[in-house]
């Protein structure tokens, strides 16, 4: 099915007249790459996400269905994995059978005793209503009462009175050899000066990111503007593994596929063009300005000119 679809492609260019540096440049992909397209060769190809942008780009450029394309690609994939789309497996037989349901019988139900008028105010249990014992029980209880109440009174006298700290004198102050001057006396402790401890804010982004206009789908130019600091820096931090390509006036080009949790940082002055393969998966700095996030599912080019 991938030769195919290569050679579907290849007709298709032919047809058109065009050569495979014509669509290189239009759609920014490799001539390698189109090459093994054509020859069914995706082997080479540098990821599935990559290798379906490529049909995707290369199909539209040539007029025909990209997203017709790309299912065929999908189709091939869950061929060669030995599944059908759209068809579910097999429902997996249960572990163990399900225990029997026993009905556990109700609690009984407790009823509580009424409380009787004359059981509420007895003191003893042995002693009824108007007897001696428990006339005796009950002036027990009272003197009980008055001795704790007089206790906790006295009590709480002296509390207050330790609290005041001995008739109106000041309380003790403390004092400690590293905030205790010469002369005596205690004095503030001075707020800390740029020893580390309290750290400084965070400082606005030093340039400013200009959109230009976009003459290219596959290109997204952008003014670096509010820094004479040179050279820039440009960081990359990959959320997903992410193949790229760096090119800086004066300097070899950079080509490799960032993995996923890394971060690089490249510098250059006047202009850099980074290609991205995969631009969901990254996410662009320029001297501390946040580049915005790209959804794009194809190929694109940033290019940075510093102002």
């Amino acid at each position: 099915m991938l030769r195919e679809l290569g050679q579907e492609l290849r007709a298709a260019r032919e047809q058109r007249g065009v050569s495979i540096a014509d669509v290189q440049a239009e759609t920014k992909i490799r001539s390698r790459y189109l090459e093994a397209i054509e020859q069914g060769r995706f082997d080479i190809l540098p990821g599935d996400v990559y290798t379906k942008g490529f049909l995707k780009s290369y199909a539209e450029f040539l007029g025909l269905d990209g997203h017709a394309m790309v299912e065929r690609y999908k189709q091939w994939q869950a061929e060669k994995e030995g599944a059908v789309p759209g068809q579910a497996g097999p429902t997996p037989a249960p572990t163990s059978a399900a225990a029997p349901f026993t009905p556990v019988a109700p609690a009984p139900r407790i009823q509580p005793k009424s409380v009787h008028s004359a059981d509420a105010f007895r003191v003893s249990g042995d002693a009824a209503p108007g007897s001696g014992k428990g006339r005796g029980g009950l002036w027990t209880g009272l003197a009980l009462l008055v001795v704790a109440s007089i206790a906790v009174g006295g009590w709480l006298a002296w509390l207050n009175g330790q609290s005041r700290g001995g008739q109106g004198e000041p309380p003790a102050q403390l004092t400690g050899p590293a905030n205790s001057p010469a002369g005596g006396g205690n004095q503030p402790s001075p707020p800390p000066s740029g020893n580390g401890q309290n750290p400084a804010p965070p400082e606005a982004p030093a340039v400013t990111l200009e959109a230009g206009a976009v003459t290219d789908q596959f290109v997204l130019p952008f003014t670096v503007r509010g820094s004479a600091a040179t050279p820039l820096q440009l960081t990359l931090t990959a959320r997903e593994g992410c193949w790229i390509s760096l090119q800086r006036p004066g300097q070899a080009t950079v080509e490799e596929t960032v993995p996923a949790g890394a971060t690089r940082t490249w510098e250059f002055t006047g202009e850099a063009r980074l290609k991205l393969g995969n631009p969901p998966a990254v996410h662009l700095q320029v001297s501390g300005g946040a580049v915005p996030d790209s959804a794009a599912t194809f190929p694109i080019t940033y290019v940075f000119t510093q102002s």
